[in-house]
């Protein structure tokens, strides 16, 4: 899917989105940034692209937004709109992504932690299995 020049997009960074409007008609659509799980420019090689005259020069400008829903493309205004927007974006995404890894280490931990309190093994803790932590 492409998104036309008539789209203005911007991070809303309070309400943690994309924001896309359309110039043309109002219409506003938002891309939360949690569900955003790749980010990555059409064109990666500027050198192999100018050795290709097989591609599109609208190539250079475009990237793409992986979400668990879609796969969206977006059209910047340059090549080094595209690259500030990829690097901003994956930069995001890798903040999210060691996030939820210290989540999930920190509820590992957590389970481990209650299952060797839990030593009868009933699946609660009782006041005696709390204070022998």
């Amino acid at each position: 899917q492409h998104v036309a020049e008539s789209l203005h997009s911007r991070v809303d960074s309070e309400k943690q989105v994309l924001v896309c409007e359309n110039m043309d008609n109002g219409a506003v659509s938002e891309i939360f940034l949690i569900d955003i799980q790749a980010v990555h420019p059409v064109v990666v090689n500027d050198k192999a692209w100018a050795m290709n005259s097989n591609m599109k020069n609208a190539m250079l400008e475009e990237f793409k937004v992986v979400t668990s829903h879609n796969k969206l493309t977006f059209l910047a205004g340059c090549r080094k709109h595209v690259k500030y927007w990829v690097t901003a974006l994956q930069f995001r995404v890798g903040q999210q992504q060691r996030h939820e890894l210290g989540g999930k280490q920190i509820m590992n931990c957590v389970r481990s932690r209650f299952r060797m309190a839990d030593i009868n093994g009933d699946g609660l803790l009782s006041l005696d299995e709390v204070c022998q932590m």
